[in-house]
């Protein structure tokens, strides 16, 4: 119970490689990458939430929370680009 906020927090960096892959597909993945960024932001309100209330100190991926949101929006912008 302990790790799922970090798990959910890592999973954004999954995600965020899986938009810049769907990237190469280019239009046809539009639906697809929408529905993982959905996801992904999902995940990062879901592991703030849970990280409060398990009240754990952060560990090196929650204190580098920021990047992993930061490359959720690189991926989009890089897809719409």
């Amino acid at each position: 119970m302990q790790r799922i906020p970090d798990l959910l927090t890592l999973s954004r960096a999954v995600i965020a490689a899986s938009i810049l892959a769907l990237g190469l597909v280019g239009r046809p993945a539009l639906e697809a990458v929408i529905l993982l960024t959905i996801l992904g932001w999902t995940t990062d309100i879901f592991d703030g939430r849970l990280a409060r209330r398990l009240d754990k100190p952060p560990t090196w991926i929650g204190e580098r929370e920021f990047v992993f949101d930061m490359l959720m929006v690189f991926s989009g912008l890089c897809y719409l680009v």
